[in-house]
């Protein structure tokens, strides 16, 4: 028995602006250019499929290219109603803190009444490697 495969277009699944602007997030968010030129395509085709966006709002253009120019991207996504944006990709990490002894040991608060000698070494400045 064998079974029929039928080819998928996505463009018939993205019924609304807000399916397109979240269809090419991702695609963006991919980072391939030829991945983005793809997605630019069917959203363009999904948008004459659901006139959302008329035809003559589109740059007149080769979208066939798998790496379109930036201002190609921008002309599409501005005829689309969306808008690119930039996000930081991951948050900066938090600079390495220096942790002086006296937060390393338990109980050093106590140690001055121990031993008398001690008493100004818990004070000073942080010393060892940084603990990230």
């Amino acid at each position: 028995m064998t079974e029929q495969i039928s080819d998928f277009d996505p463009a018939a699944s993205l019924s609304s602006n807000e399916a397109i602007a979240v269809f090419l997030s991702d695609a963006f968010e991919a980072g391939a250019a030829s991945h983005v030129a793809s997605a630019l395509r069917v959203a363009v085709r999904a948008a004459h499929q659901t006139r959302t966006v008329e035809a003559a709002s589109l740059p007149h253009c080769d979208l066939d290219l798998d790496d379109l120019p930036l201002a190609t991207e921008l002309s599409v996504l501005k005829a689309l109603g969306l808008r690119l944006t930039v996000d930081l990709a991951d948050p900066a990490p938090d600079k390495p803190r220096r942790i002086p002894i006296a937060e390393l040991l338990v109980g050093a608060e106590h140690l001055p009444e121990i031993c008398p000698d001690i008493a100004g070494t818990l004070d000073g400045p942080p010393v060892g490697r940084e603990l990230g």
